[in-house]
């Protein structure tokens, strides 16, 4: 009897060793497979934006244990598992039940798997309706149980566990059946996702919600019994039985949104910097418009919000209806490349200031004019004559801004749109036409630019997530010449007096228009805000109504003043210019240049010390006139009157007389005089131009052209000191070149002279 009981119990030690050494050499499987995952958006304020569905059609979101409610996790054991952390993968008192109803009593059929049972069948597609597959089950489990801790096999079970038709894990159901986040979920929706794995097909909430509510209720009942003081609660579960579909989940932003996933793979939860409150707003303003505008057959428009301060995008709105197929309202008119028109000048004058060619009241010529052949018009076909750069600016006018350009040297404004990382091609392909919008941008790239002169000339791009780390910063304009430019842009009107901004919030904004009035822009900076709009129609069709000031500026400010309602915190009586190295100076109003005592009217003007043009006025000149003859003269006595003469230069005489405003031409000196005013100005050549190269195997002649004093009646033209021929101040004298570097000296009829190189290839 003895030596039987030790045979038996050797039998028994020995199973239990094989089985401990089978238990410990069970290989390790991979918890986690690569799975597709669906991607959650969220808002700034983390309201859900959009969930798509992972690429195999299941909507599937990975949720870390420690950020799901705590009351779910322990109704889904009390649900399935009460014994999860006591058992060591399988609970044999449940089997040993399951069998017996299932095989002796012939009840329903009851599978008595554990959760690591569960997570072995979903993980190594067990079927598990069979003893074999219910073995292959026990051995799998076992296999889990022994790599992985039980918080780790729980956190896999709740982010695979079905939910209802494609409905996977607990954080997708949370948020398609109470749009809530996971930890947020109440007693009654904690229960009611806890009984929906055990039979998905008859408890899944949108067909069968009768049987799910009894299920949820009976779960109830047992918690009540395992959290006494939770029985205070029941009066929840009495209350109507609110639950969602996948069909009522929200797709807001839909542009927003389909660009970030479209740029954003990982991760699957994206809470991004978008404003919802602020988006909305936005849209309806663009919706009552285009309203208002209707009967002129605009159908389109977009609109981005940039948040300067951090380049974070609040409002992001592609097309005026996403869902209308009629006016292509899915294409995203926020990332589509479209002519900006005149939206750009003001980065060619922020490089003229930063270059020193000009302070906001410089002189220039608004008159017909031809470079190397481009002879740009404004649509209003008319010419202003001398006209200040802050005024050709705001007033959009074309030839000054392609002056400009032309002089700007070695950063032009297509140097600064490539290191912004604007998509150009080869610079002559565009030309002097870059300036009046030859080059596509998108309306994403536009709101960078105008947040650079914001951020005082420093180029980032935007970011659209939360605690993305911003891209670095690159200097693309002085801070100097950023702050006069917006300065600049500020004295640009409303375009209706009703729409005027509060006079404590400086709007520094500028309009575009396509050429054939395809698209009508306006763009600008206000309080912390950069604000882009855009009106036209995706079919590319052409408009006349499509004009930026009068189209899309009334749309930018019912923007600027909807969000100046809803957020009025900004509050400045100007733009901020400490440690800025501009002071204001006094110029003379006809000349822009420094005032003299003389000068009649006076004007005050930003400066950049050691960097804009410093010369003193010398329009008004005192001049010695006979009382008797008018004339002046050289002979000076107690009769003598002294005036204050304008001896306005010869290019802008004609300027003013091409806008119907001509100017008197000093008077002559007396006969007996000898001597003409030789103190005056010298000649300024400007054409040809200094940087320029010249082919003279496309144009074989070069114009020679300068402007001169009030006086001068004769311009005599020199190359290398060989003499060329002569002419009149502003007019042409046609030139012969040959190839090389020549030095292009002009001497006017009183020997005062200019020089300048250029150069000259075949």
């Amino acid at each position: 009897m003895i030596k039987r009981w030790r045979r038996f119990s050797a039998g028994i030690l020995f199973l239990i060793l094989a089985c401990g050494l089978w238990y410990l050499c069970l290989p390790k499987p991979v918890l986690k497979l690569s799975v597709p995952y669906s991607q959650a958006l969220y808002d700034d304020q983390h309201r859900l934006l959009r969930l798509t569905r992972a690429r195999d059609g299941q909507y599937r979101l990975f949720t870390p244990l420690n950020h799901i409610s705590p009351n779910l996790i322990k109704a889904t054991l009390l649900q399935e598992d009460r014994y999860f952390y006591d058992h060591p993968a399988v609970n044999p008192f449940a089997l040993v039940r399951a069998a017996f109803d299932t095989y002796v009593l012939r009840k329903r059929r009851y599978g008595g798997s554990t959760i690591t049972m569960q997570l072995a069948r979903m993980r190594f597609h067990i079927t598990s309706n069979t003893i074999g597959g219910k073995l292959k089950q026990i051995y799998h489990a076992f296999q889990l149980e022994r790599h992985y801790s039980k918080n780790q096999i729980l956190e896999a079970y709740l982010n695979r566990a079905p939910y209802g038709g494609n409905v996977s894990g607990v954080a997708a159901a949370s948020l398609i059946y109470f749009n809530q986040p996971i930890k947020q979920l109440t007693l009654p929706q904690a229960l009611t996702l806890s009984v929906i794995p055990q039979n998905p097909a008859k408890r899944r909430p949108v067909t069968h919600n009768h049987y799910l509510r009894q299920a949820r209720d009976r779960l109830f009942q047992h918690w009540g019994k395992a959290y006494p003081h939770d029985k205070k609660l029941a009066y929840l579960f009495q209350l109507p039985f609110q639950i969602d579909t996948d069909a009522q989940l929200p797709f807001l932003a839909p542009h927003f949104s389909n660009y970030v996933i479209s740029q954003i793979t990982l991760p699957h939860t994206l809470n991004t910097t978008l404003d919802l409150p602020m988006q909305q707003q936005i849209q309806q303003s663009i919706t009552d418009y285009l309203q208002q505008v209707a009967p002129y057959n605009i159908t389109n428009a977009a609109a981005l919000l940039i948040d300067n301060r951090s380049m974070a995008i609040k409002a992001y709105v592609g097309s005026s209806d996403f869902y209308n197929t009629s006016i292509l309202g899915q294409v995203d008119g926020v990332t589509a490349p479209r002519s900006p028109g005149s939206t750009l000048k003001p980065f060619i004058y922020a490089l003229a200031i930063q270059q020193g060619l000009i302070t906001p009241m410089s002189i220039l010529k608004d008159i017909p004019q031809s470079f190397s052949g481009y002879r740009p018009q404004d649509f209003d076909d008319h010419y202003l004559g001398p006209i200040t750069a802050q005024d050709a600016l705001i007033l959009s006018r074309n030839i000054p801004a392609v002056s400009l350009e032309q002089q700007l040297q070695p950063t032009n404004l297509y140097a600064l749109l490539h290191q912004s990382g604007v998509p150009l091609k080869p610079e002559p392909h565009y030309g002097l036409s870059i300036t009046l919008g030859g080059a596509d941008i998108t309306m994403l790239k536009l709101g960078e630019l105008y947040a650079m002169l914001a951020n005082r000339g420093d180029f980032q791009s935007v970011h659209m997530l939360q605690n993305q780390t911003n891209a670095s910063t690159q200097p693309l304009v002085s801070p100097s010449a950023s702050f006069i430019t917006l300065d600049m842009l500020t004295h640009n009107t409303a375009p209706s007096p009703m729409l005027t901004p509060s006079p404590t919030l400086p709007v520094a904004w500028k309009t575009g228009t396509s050429a054939g009035y395809s698209d009508a822009w306006a763009a600008g900076d206000f309080g912390h805000y950069t604000l882009v709009v855009w009106l036209g129609n995706f079919n590319g069709a052409g408009n006349p109504a499509l004009v930026g000031m009068t189209m899309a500026g009334p749309l930018f400010f019912n923007i600027v003043d909807r969000i100046q309602q809803q957020h009025p915190m900004y509050k400045t009586r100007g733009l901020d210019h400490s440690n800025l190295s501009v002071i204001r100076v006094t110029v003379c109003k006809a000349s822009g240049k420094l005032a003299t005592a003389i000068c009649p009217d006076k004007i005050k003007t930003w400066f950049i010390p050691g960097v804009s043009p410093i010369k003193k006025d010398d329009i008004y000149r005192w001049v010695a006139i006979d009382p008797n003859t008018q004339k002046r003269t050289c002979h000076i006595n107690k009769h003598t009157q002294f005036k204050a003469i304008a001896f306005w230069p010869s290019d802008l005489q004609q300027a003013f007389a091409a806008a119907g405003l001509p100017r008197k031409i000093p008077p002559p000196f007396e006969r007996h005089c000898n001597f003409s005013d030789a103190q005056g100005m010298a000649p300024h050549i400007t054409s040809p131009i200094a940087h320029v190269i010249y082919d003279i195997a496309q144009h074989p002649q070069i114009a020679l052209t300068a402007s001169a004093d009030a006086d001068v009646h004769t311009l005599y033209w020199f190359a290398n000191q060989t003499y060329l021929g002569k002419s009149t101040p502003n007019n042409p004298l046609l030139w012969h070149a040959q190839s090389g570097t020549p030095q292009i000296t002009v001497v006017d009829n009183d020997g005062r002279s200019n020089s300048q190189s250029i150069h000259v290839i075949n």
